[in-house]
């Protein structure tokens, strides 16, 4: 099921799911960032608090990394 509608440049795009809460995903945020820029993907968050559906969807561990490519899930990384 394609769930982007446009994509990235190289069509590559990883979602965090994450909360305020969380410590893990506080300490790798700075991170995810730099991996962004460095390797040229498109980077989103999802605050599960926010979002509990769409959470509830991907998975309940945090931080959650989804990788969509195409705009098709691709696959899943949990922990920083």
């Amino acid at each position: 099921q394609r769930l982007l509608d446009s994509s990235p440049k190289n069509g590559v795009c990883v979602v965090e799911f994450s909360a305020k809460w969380c410590a893990g995903c506080k300490k790798f945020a700075p991170t995810f960032e730099r991996l962004a820029k460095e390797l040229g993907f498109e980077a989103a968050r999802v605050d599960v608090d926010a979002a509990p559906g769409l959470s509830d969807a991907y998975g309940a561990a945090l931080p959650l990394f989804v990788l969509f490519r195409g705009g098709f899930k691709w696959d899943t990384l949990v922990g920083g």
